[in-house]
């Protein structure tokens, strides 16, 4: 490889185009309540970010365990981290692998306007 020789032109490559950054998952839901968006798309963003938001307050748990007396296997911190790391869990089933009854209670909440 080496040094690049000199004459030598290099390809330069940018973004001619700029991303639109992604609506806040509560612009979603309340865009799939009148019809513009789609229910189940703004469901599953909605426990995305729930379980991102379990997923950062079990991190805090136990960083706030490693300094805490009792350590963290202490029930004052496990107990919590449990309950994060199921909340995240079962958010992220849902979000991925919807049971059929969720579905259908999905379809029902989103009403006739996104029907």
């Amino acid at each position: 490889m080496g040094l690049p020789r000199m004459g030598r032109k290099r390809e330069i490559r940018r973004c001619d185009r700029a991303e639109e950054p992604a609506p806040p998952p509560a612009a979603d839901a309340s865009r799939a309540r009148v019809g513009l968006a789609d229910a189940v798309v703004a469901n599953r963003m909605l426990l995305w970010g729930a379980s991102y938001l379990l997923i950062a307050l079990g991190f805090g748990v136990f960083a706030w365990g490693t300094v805490s007396p009792g350590g963290v296997n202490a029930p004052a911190v496990v107990l919590p981290l449990a309950a994060c790391g199921l909340g995240a869990a079962t958010a992220m089933t849902l979000a991925f692998f919807p049971p059929a009854f969720y579905r259908r209670w999905l379809a029902r909440q989103a009403g006739p306007a996104a029907r």
